[in-house]
């Protein structure tokens, strides 16, 4: 069984609208998981919470671990929710995997990431949903658009049919580090510099939430 430390931090924003499930998926697996409710919307802690548990619970009464499934239950369970709410946009980005022995089963919809590093090397990174990746792509950016566009994401988990998770499976091996975290996370701090962190003070990893401007949360988990 894998061994995780878990951290979220709401910055300097009144409320963090993170989510975050570490746990067991019977003997074999182990289920880590983000959800980060979208700035600019109604009730995102509340959607982030109800996609990321309804994943969860989907997933641990499912021995096919099928993550599109589990994805499908928690857009039906939302769109209730704003149903319920009589709202019409609410949602989160997801990033998650599902840990077997020898692979990580990856999934993300939006621009929260997962990392698997290897020899303190990053050998697999997700690619963001997102409107810049997409700008960068075709184009140079100058540093406004950058700062314009990024928060723009192309896919979320918002409560519709056509709402998404990509997958796919990375292989890993004994000693490897999985890092899953927001966007408020890799945009205030250099992925490499918290996994430093992380493998310094382990349990006790901590930020200074003053110097960060959003919610940030992480996963990080040693093979």
């Amino acid at each position: 069984m894998i061994k995780w430390i878990s951290y979220t931090g709401k910055g300097r924003r009144k409320q963090n609208e993170d989510w975050l499930v570490c746990k067991p998926l019977g003997d074999s697996a182990s289920l880590l998981l983000i959800a980060d409710g979208m700035g600019g919307y109604a009730f995102g802690a509340e959607s982030a919470q109800l996609v990321a548990s309804t994943i969860a619970s989907v997933l641990e009464n499912d021995p096919s671990f099928c993550i599109p499934e589990a994805v499908r239950l928690a857009n039906e369970s939302l769109a209730r929710f704003k149903a319920q709410k009589r709202i019409d946009n609410t949602g989160c980005t997801i990033a998650g995997a599902i840990v077997f022995r020898d692979v990580a089963r990856v999934f993300w919809a939006g621009d929260s990431r997962v990392y698997v590093i290897r020899d303190k090397h990053i050998v697999y990174e997700t690619e963001d949903h997102s409107l810049i990746n997409e700008m960068k792509k075709v184009r140079v950016l100058t540093p406004d658009q950058i700062e314009k566009y990024e928060h723009i994401v192309r896919k979320a988990i918002m409560g519709e049919e056509s709402d998404i998770a990509e997958v796919e499976d990375v292989p890993i091996s004994e000693g490897d580090e999985i890092l899953i975290c927001s966007d408020g996370l890799y945009r205030n701090m250099p992925v490499d510099l918290a996994l430093m962190k992380l493998r310094e003070k382990g349990d006790s990893f901590r930020i200074d939430g003053r110097k960060f401007d959003d919610n940030h949360s992480l996963i990080y988990a040693v093979v």
